[in-house]
């Protein structure tokens, strides 16, 4: 069985002509005149589940396609399709409930969040041996602060706070601010549990939103808590891709330079907005201070 190739996107550039967006390089590659009764069949290529349902409907429309680009379709493993299944379901989810906050067509929205599981990395740094179960294709761990060397803008890092001294930390958020990267911060104090999003230097950096930090007793996230905090980051993952991050019309996340606290009592919550600190170290390094 043969199904698109990820990095690909079919998509309707007009009623009689078909178009495959190549999602690297953020263009439509090639386009090819069908008649305008096909193109909701070439459009149905688009999801892997269609072609496992239904595999013998779409072996010509395959055929012509491979012939206009070699390399579109891909001979993918098991666990791949169950992936790629699970991924096109949560874009095409998101696209449809999120559709108001950006002013792109729906299809672009469903690309870049299918570009966000597909290319993006996701990187735990802390010293738990249990990290939060986050779905994504690239994962990598870190125990030492000395060990992360950011290397492309397409990583998201989620950070155990009670895992690292203030000085680690401060060390990390220089990393973090020097290389413009993603990153979320978590941890539970009294009986809540928090979680943090920076976005390179925008809002000030985790430091200068916590000045009390060394002065916290952190507790101990239980396997409820990290299931909870797995369900609550997971559902935010696609709102990190760079393109969306951009584009975003009506932010109603809980990422965009926000601080979230849970109530682990009636588990309720709030959300607060970061703000960038005067006296702050490691944005006055880096001058990323407005008056």
């Amino acid at each position: 069985m043969e199904i698109l190739n990820p990095n690909y996107y079919l998509i309707k550039v007009s009623d009689n002509v078909l178009g495959i967006y190549n999602c690297e390089k953020k263009q439509v590659e090639k386009k090819l005149k069908v008649k305008s009764q096909f193109i909701p069949a070439f459009l149905k290529l688009n999801y892997v589940e269609n072609i496992v349902n239904e595999g013998l409907y779409f072996v010509n429309l395959i055929e012509k396609l491979k012939k206009v680009l070699p390399g579109l379709f891909v001979e993918p493993t098991d666990k791949e399709i169950s992936y790629r299944m699970k991924i096109e379901k949560e874009a095409k989810r998101f696209s449809h409930d999120n559709q108001a906050s950006y002013f792109i067509y729906p299809e672009m929205i469903e690309i870049y969040v299918r570009e966000t599981f597909y290319t993006y990395t996701l990187i735990y740094i802390t010293k738990d041996k249990t990290e939060l179960i986050l779905s994504m294709q690239n994962i990598k761990n870190i125990r030492t602060i000395s060990d992360v060397h950011p290397k492309s803008e397409k990583e998201i890092y989620f950070i155990n706070r009670s895992s690292y001294t203030v000085e680690e930390i401060q060390q990390l958020e220089e990393i973090m601010v020097e290389n413009d990267s993603i990153r979320c911060y978590y941890y539970c104090h009294d009986d809540s549990l928090v979680g943090e999003t920076y976005i390179g230097k925008d809002y000030g950096c985790f430091l200068c939103n916590n000045q009390i930090q060394d002065k916290i007793t952190f507790q101990p996230i239980t396997s409820f808590q990290k299931d909870l905090l797995s369900s609550l980051f997971q559902m935010e993952i696609p709102k990190y891709n760079r393109i969306l991050l951009s584009i975003l019309s009506d932010d109603t996340t809980l990422y965009k330079g926000k601080k979230f606290r849970i109530k682990l009592s009636d588990l309720s919550g709030t959300t607060k907005y970061n703000e960038r600190k005067s006296k702050c170290s490691c944005c006055e390094r880096y001058k990323i201070i407005t008056k």
